[in-house]
């Protein structure tokens, strides 16, 4: 206030309020207070007072402590306290994202309590979906990754990139990723690398296996340039078998498209096209061959094609969330027949039992996941994924075991 001095008063001090005395545990937004007290009494560690009110913060609700604490809440699950290197990490993670900030992009720890000590957050509640903070070692940097087993139907946002062109096959299988990754790197992809991608590595991946198999093709087929590369950091490459008369019987295509311009994501992909009902062998296609094409196609497009286009290594600040989708698409009608062909016309799913519908002309499931998988995990959840396509596109009875034996 003002201070009026009227003749000889010697020294006047005034005593403002203690912005400390203004802040108690779970005070702020209603409802969090005895939540949040519970947990603070609860506690073998000294989190120091409130230096902030109870306020929403995130996907819930936080309050800072001065002993170097946070405690943070979400509806309907218990109070976590989190170390403040932690919760700085979170932000670290989370701070590229775009429409989202960090922590409600990302989620809050589900672990009572997050010390400095830990390698492991799990995380829930983010607009992005559950996953994980992780670091190798105690002295490592944070990274960030989503839990690869969170499906969903929702299609990305260039699922349908690279369709286009003739003839239209009947039936497209493809694995497709869209990284959308906080990076400065130069996406031009050198001449040298060019060569020994398409010499070296295409034609003895797993992709170039899986494609021999379904043909009793000789591995190693050479791959040559294909359509859909414009500018240096695009690459594209194709691999066919003709029949006698020189039409396509079975094609596949790898296709990569890094950013022209900052912000944007990172496209690669992997397909099968058949042109016929039949493989080239005389058989329709099984679950447990799109099972083997989807595995080894994933990861061509976020191993192989990453590293031709030298993708930045981890850890990684993702502007939106990194997704993969499995796609199934009946397109060209059968020749002389004056109906639709569906997907169940030209892959066998009896191997997860009868459909109550089967009259789906596309199939697909999105799966977030970072890159550079190992290859166990990246098999392990292209079974699960399979699973719940055929549950949300009629096979009710499916399950892991129907497709992969060894699974229960």
């Amino acid at each position: 206030g003002t201070v009026i001095q009227a003749g000889q008063l010697g020294n006047v001090t005034l005593h403002g309020p203690s912005a400390r005395a203004t802040y108690r545990v779970g005070v702020g937004v209603h409802g969090w207070k005895v939540s949040f007290q519970q947990r603070y009494d609860q506690l073998q560690v000294n989190l120091g007072v409130p230096t902030t009110f109870v306020e929403p913060y995130g996907p819930g609700v936080r309050q800072e402590f001065d002993g170097g604490w946070v405690l943070c809440g979400l509806p309907d699950r218990r109070v976590v306290a989190v170390a403040e290197s932690v919760w700085d990490a979170l932000h670290a993670a989370g701070s590229a994202a775009v429409h989202w900030d960090p922590l409600s992009a990302l989620g809050f720890p589900t672990m009572p309590i997050v010390g400095v000590d830990v390698t492991r957050v799990d995380l829930t509640g983010g607009g992005w979906g559950t996953g994980r903070l992780w670091r190798p070692d105690t002295t490592s940097e944070w990274d960030w990754c989503p839990n690869p087993d969170n499906f969903s139907r929702e299609m990305i946002r260039n699922a349908t990139r690279w369709t286009g062109g003739h003839p239209v096959p009947r039936l497209r299988v493809r694995t497709i990723a869209s990284l959308n990754v906080a990076n400065s790197t130069d996406w031009d992809i050198a001449p040298e690398q060019r060569r020994h991608f398409e010499e070296e590595t295409l034609p003895f991946s797993a992709l170039a296996g899986v494609l021999a198999r379904l043909t009793d093709d000789v591995p190693g087929r050479q791959w040559r340039l294909g359509p859909n590369a414009y500018h240096p950091g695009q690459a594209s490459y194709s691999w066919r078998i003709v029949g006698q008369n020189g039409e396509c019987l079975i094609e596949a295509e790898v296709m990569a498209s890094a950013p022209s311009r900052p912000g944007q994501e990172v496209l690669t992909c992997a397909e099968l096209r058949l042109y016929d009902e039949l493989l080239p062998t005389g058989r329709r296609l099984t679950l447990a061959d799109v099972r083997d094409f989807l595995t080894a196609a994933w990861r061509t497009a976020t191993v192989e094609l990453l590293g031709l286009l030298s993708f930045p290594p981890g850890p990684w600040r993702w502007r939106e969330l990194p997704r993969v989708e499995f796609r199934l698409s009946a397109e060209a009608e059968p020749p002389g027949q004056n109906r639709q062909s569906f997907v169940a016309d030209l892959v066998d799913f009896s191997a997860f039992g009868p459909a109550s519908d089967r009259q789906h002309r596309d199939m697909a499931v999105t799966i977030p996941a970072v890159p550079y998988l190992s290859d166990n995990e990246r098999s392990s959840v292209t079974v699960q994924a399979l699973v719940y396509l055929g549950r949300n596109y009629g096979y009710l009875d499916a399950t892991p075991g129907r497709l992969d034996p060894h699974r229960p």
